[in-house]
């Protein structure tokens, strides 16, 4: 009887012992995660050139794992977009996205794309597998051609050819203008800024001759945003961006190597915040980057002269490492209705400057006007795109 009831317990605790082990077997997750988009909003509008700003909050019960972003249309010559799929931080069960980088091209191909309806598609993963996925609509619409007046003195020699051709590939109209030339006065005339008011862009090249750009009024009076890419047109007795005289001839082409390349450094936006979106695709981290090729002439105007008394945004100069000029103004823009610095009156547009370009006007008198590296190209549009969008 003993031996009996011992049977009947061990086959009881087995028998518990079995279903108590099922009870404790994990339950699958199958809770698909969340997505919540704030940023871009449904329909919102577009235009070639503009940046998509993206921000999401992804969630799970358990755990994050990826997410994929996919931009698409049925519309003939359309833009598509993928972002390939990004891991989250490991072990979050929620996480903040924020991008800055989904840029609408352009152009291309030399086709201007399609204005029309896209889909925003964005989807997430768990660590089980379990995937969520959301889509919204936005629009992309058409832009009329940015009309440009690039200013060249007529007849010079290796003219600015390279800038143009990069403006024409961006979907810009490129017109190269001038004041006519007056015998009477053995000078160029006046501009007409009647005409020049009527572009989208005013670009004064580095192959004019400074002594044309001394009507400081009229130009400020221009209501067309100006990139000035002559040091010497940028001096206090011309156009009258920078407090200074002097501008640092560039030395003799001939004895300068081909292959010196200068870099220039970004400058940390005011209070430390990041860059100027004009860095995109140039440099990241505040790195410097490769700016002008062979030999360069700066203005004579440094970070602390800037800093002491213009009105404007800094946004780069040479580096400490180059050959000369270390630290002097490269870049820099000035919002529109505002001056320069005390006493250059008032503009009424956005104006930048940007050093591009060199001529040494010694002995064989080299021309270095397309001294541009790629970074300082890409820099030139970003700027050019910046300008003209505001305009």
């Amino acid at each position: 009887m003993k031996n009996t009831v011992k049977v009947l317990i061990i086959i009881c605790l087995g028998i518990s012992s079995f279903y108590g082990c099922k009870k404790d077997k994990a339950t699958p997750d199958t809770t698909i995660p969340t997505i919540s988009i704030t940023k871009p909003t449904a329909s919102q509008a577009f235009l070639p050139g503009d940046t998509i700003i993206f921000q999401a909050s992804f969630s799970d019960n358990a755990q994050l794992l990826n997410y994929t972003i996919a931009i698409t249309t049925s519309v003939a010559d359309g833009w598509s977009y993928t972002k390939a799929s990004t891991n989250f931080t490991a072990g979050v069960k929620q996480q903040d996205i924020t991008l800055k980088d989904i840029i609408i091209p352009i152009n291309i191909n030399g086709k201007p794309i399609a204005a029309g309806k896209y889909s925003m598609k964005v989807t997430c993963n768990d660590a089980s597998n379990n995937m969520a996925e959301t889509t919204l609509e936005i629009n992309i619409g058409s832009v009329t051609k940015k009309r440009i007046a690039f200013l060249q003195e007529p007849g010079m020699l290796s003219p600015q050819l390279g800038l143009q051709n990069a403006l024409k590939d961006k979907g810009y109209t490129v017109d190269t203008l001038y004041a006519p030339f007056d015998l009477t006065i053995s000078a160029y005339a006046p501009f007409d800024f009647t005409v020049l008011a009527g572009y989208d862009l005013v670009i004064i090249s580095r192959t004019v001759s400074s002594s044309e750009f001394k009507d400081s009024v009229a130009w400020n009076a221009l209501n067309v945003p100006v990139i000035v890419l002559s040091s010497w047109c940028a001096r206090n007795t011309r156009l009258r961006l920078f407090n200074t005289t002097s501008v640092v001839p560039t030395a003799d082409g001939t004895v300068v190597a081909t292959t010196l390349v200068t870099k220039a450094l970004p400058i940390q936006n005011t209070g430390g915040s990041g860059y100027d979106t004009v860095f995109h695709n140039v440099t990241t981290g505040g790195n410097a980057f490769p700016y002008v090729k062979w030999f360069y002439d700066f203005i004579d105007y440094y970070k602390a002269d800037f800093v002491a008394e213009s009105t404007g945004k800094l946004l780069a100069v040479f580096a400490d490492d180059a050959t000369a000029g270390a630290g002097a103004v490269i870049m820099a823009r000035w919002e529109p209705n505002t001056t320069t610095f005390k006493g250059s009156g008032i503009h009424a547009n956005y104006r930048t400057y940007m050093n591009m370009g060199a001529d040494d006007d010694i002995g064989t008198s080299a021309k270095n006007f397309d001294s541009y590296t790629d970074a300082s190209l890409t820099l030139f549009l970003n700027e050019v795109a910046f300008v003209t969008k505001k305009h």
